[in-house]
């Protein structure tokens, strides 16, 4: 009875399997990215940049200050002079203006367009400097999703194999009873079961473990009973690598900042204009409260800055070249990258193919084994070797499956491709 029961409970657990729900690897990813925290981000720094950037247009708008000025001076600009028949009239002592600046930028070497590409660049950088982070997150997405695949096939395997070994510890107790085996064979055919039940319960631990990582990421409640598809992937060539793009908007950032830097370095030419009332206007020997305005032109070039402009300039590059390398070498590594996940691709093919000729094979030494086996002719511990052997090969063609799908995932992570 209690075999009779396991058996059914091995068989419900394979059919809820089946119609439990299932999830793919796209699915999950796509999740995994909008669930990140940092996903949310690129609104944000798309609104701080449209904000910069219309601060900077506002330099093209004329610029208006209100000053008030209120000042009492011992000594005021007087002629020193006697017996005039008439009186020299001299500035107040004390002095009260209000006036209104007014600054219209004519010309700036074009700083402003300079800053304004620089901040756009900087979005860009931003964005990337995400999709970036977004890959690790694909990445912990693929090591769980495919942990579990792996798990599910050796779990699987161990379903059917004490399945299996049940049906003949069955036999074999109905030949004790009958006086036709000893004890001890049905104590090696418990042992083994009681030894692949324990490790059925240290995969359905991990495989919890794992389901709850994915859980995470993704933001789904994912319960035991969701089955992971096998995914069916095909690698895009021309997709690239998001690490590639931010070094690349980190390069043409860095161009932006040494137009900026040179731009910086050119003439300046503004309009301006002052309007106000106070005592004394612009006629300084008249004391009494008059309006006064003046209106002209302003030029502004630093001729020598002491080289900071050119020392600028050559940092910047600098940093350019650093960047250079770092792609250079991240290029390298790719490339390495691509090498061996080629050779796994192709080793796991070739695999698949001995696979199936070897499980072929193993059956048909487990039946002859078995026939032995109720004739008395075979010891247990012999057949249940035997029987081991073909799960092991049934389980090695599942396992390559898996990881033939996670070498073909990780060449389309490798490129950059998309899910």
């Amino acid at each position: 009875m209690r075999i009779l029961s396991f058996n059914i409970f091995a068989l419900l657990t394979i059919v809820s399997l089946t119609k439990a729900q299932e999830v793919t690897l796209p699915d999950c990813i796509t999740k995994a990215k909008a669930n990140y925290p940092l996903s949310g981000a690129v609104q944000h720094i798309d609104e701080a940049t449209q904000t910069r950037l219309k601060s900077l247009q506002s330099q093209y708008y004329p610029q208006f200050d209100l000053t008030g000025q209120m000042t009492w001076q011992n000594d005021v600009a007087h002629v020193a002079a006697s017996g005039l028949p008439f009186q020299i009239p001299t500035a107040p002592k004390d002095q009260y203006k209000a006036y209104v600046d007014v600054k219209q930028v004519i010309y700036d070497g074009g700083a402003t367009s300079a800053a304004k590409q620089l901040e756009q660049t900087k979005n860009e950088t931003d964005r990337r400097s995400i999709d970036v982070e977004l890959r690790q997150v694909e990445a912990g997405v693929i090591q769980s999703y495919f942990l579990i695949l792996s798990i599910d096939c050796q779990l699987k395997q161990l379903v059917l194999t004490i399945a299996n070994l049940n049906a003949r510890l069955n036999e074999v107790e109905v030949k004790i009873k009958n006086g036709y085996a000893l004890q001890s064979q049905a104590d090696l055919f418990q042992v083994e079961i009681l030894q692949l039940q324990q490790r059925q319960v240290s995969l359905t631990q991990a495989r919890q473990s794992a389901m709850a990582i994915l859980s995470e990421y993704t933001g789904m409640p994912l319960s035991d009973e969701v089955v992971l598809q096998l995914p069916q992937i095909v690698a895009d060539a021309m997709a690239v690598r998001p690490e590639l793009s931010l070094y690349q908007a980190q390069i043409k950032q860095l161009d932006a900042s040494q137009k900026l830097t040179g731009a910086l370095h050119l003439p300046r030419l503004a309009a301006f204009g002052q309007v106000g009332y106070g005592n004394p206007g612009f006629n300084m020997l008249l004391d009494s409260f008059e309006p006064f305005y003046m209106v002209g032109l302003r030029l502004n070039w630093t001729l020598w800055d002491w080289q900071r402009n050119r020392n600028d300039r050559l940092v910047i590059a600098s940093q350019q070249r650093i960047i250079q390398q770092r792609q250079a070498s991240f290029e390298r590594q790719q490339a390495i990258q691509k090498l061996d996940i080629h050779s796994r691709v192709s080793y796991l093919e070739a695999s698949l193919r001995f696979d199936d000729q070897i499980i072929g094979l193993r059956e048909r030494i487990t039946q002859t084994d078995l026939s032995q086996l109720n004739s008395g002719t075979l010891a247990p511990a012999d057949y249940i070797g035997r029987l081991n052997e073909e799960a092991i090969a049934r389980l090695a063609l599942e396992l390559h499956r898996v990881e033939l799908a996670r070498a073909i995932a990780d060449m389309n992570f490798a490129a950059g491709g998309n899910w």
